[in-house]
């Protein structure tokens, strides 16, 4: 089913939750349905993202309190939310009819606890509005800043890929997500915004 406005608008409200929540931290206990980081690729080190033949998207910029970047051209972007500890913004990519075929939200705001990165990729797999868990994958770099990265199947169709790091004092987390798009179109989109996105 593809996602409505409305879902759009839930998955806002979840991104701003979610994002205050890992700012607190969490119960890091273990759990046998995570992976650790180190053992889900074959790849020896991070990897940079976005990929070198990725096209920098062209349409509505996305600023942030740590970041500059672009959504794809089409999507439209709004501020999903803001406190003085977080900041987020998204950017949905809708048909006529008000379907929401793409959605992305970006959660910029104050880090509370100084987590490691394979602690906040636990906590993004353990996401309680996804019905199933994605994969915790190997570490990426977007413009230099090493970010985790969880990606797969969530549940009722939807593909997610999910980016993040404390950067200064903030942390940053990138949530894109499609019911419309195979893996490797969401993936080709996301690489897009990445390669527009610098640091402040």
């Amino acid at each position: 089913m593809v996602l409505t406005r409305t879902a759009a608008r839930q998955l806002v409200t979840l991104a701003t939750v979610a994002g205050l929540a890992l700012g607190c931290g969490s119960d890091d206990s273990p759990d046998p349905g995570d992976a650790d980081p180190a053992t889900t690729s074959a790849s020896p080190s991070p990897t940079e993202s976005p990929t070198p033949s990725a096209q920098p998207a062209t349409g509505a910029r996305l600023p942030g309190p740590t970041f500059t970047a672009r959504a794809p051209r089409g999507w439209s972007v709004r501020e999903g939310g803001s406190s003085q500890a977080l900041s987020t913004l998204y950017a949905a990519d809708e048909e006529a009819d008000g379907n929401v075929t793409g959605f992305l939200s970006i959660a910029d705001g104050s880090a509370f606890l100084y987590e490691p990165l394979a602690r906040l990729a636990r906590q993004r797999v353990r996401w309680p509005a996804y019905q199933k868990r994605p994969k915790i994958l190997e570490t990426v770099y977007v413009d230099s800043v090493e970010m985790y990265h969880v990606a797969g199947a969530v549940g009722r169709g939807n593909h997610v890929i999910d980016l993040g790091a404390i950067v200064g004092k903030n942390l940053v987390e990138i949530h894109i997500e499609s019911d419309a798009r195979t893996p490797e179109e969401l993936q080709a989109v996301l690489d897009s915004i990445l390669a527009t996105w610098r640091w402040r």
